[in-house]
């Protein structure tokens, strides 16, 4: 009888320091916070620009309102590590583009916040911890509780 050899041990299937992980955590937070009248979800897509690469966006949502806002949205910098990821402000960021003319030919160019860098998991959760605790993102959560209770 042959024996079954696992190759996969070293696959570790409680990650820790997970962007998902966090994010999924901190919606369920603000809908305990909030008894439910703010919501979070977190969505996980593959980037547009490059299927390769992850994107987790976090969604506030009011159902009271029927209403959804982009909070935030983090990018995977690359395909094979956790780290380092782009942590980009969506609340009140809506694309900006500039047209040019030129040749006879009118060019758009789109400017897209850019957002702050962090390289391991103590970073990312500073830096979003600063988002989140910003005076606009809790101006707008504490203005979303009040017309919606």
């Amino acid at each position: 009888m042959l024996t079954k050899v696992n190759i996969w041990s070293k696959i570790n299937t409680k990650p820790t320091n997970s962007v998902k992980l966090f994010l999924h955590e901190q919606a369920e937070l603000l809908g305990e916070v909030t008894n439910g009248v703010i919501k979070a979800v977190v969505e996980t897509t593959l980037k547009e620009e490059n299927k390769r690469h992850f994107r987790h966006d976090l969604f506030v949502y009011v159902p009271s309102l029927d209403f959804v806002e982009l909070l935030l949205t983090v990018d995977h910098l690359t395909a094979t590590d956790e780290y380092p990821v782009a942590i980009i402000e969506q609340l009140g960021h809506h694309v900006v583009a500039t047209a040019s003319f030129l040749n006879g030919n009118v060019e758009f160019k789109e400017h897209k916040n850019t957002g702050v860098q962090a390289n391991n998991y103590d970073e990312f959760v500073d830096e979003i911890t600063k988002l989140l605790e910003s005076p606009n993102v809790v101006a707008y959560l504490n203005t979303l509780f009040s017309r919606s209770v």
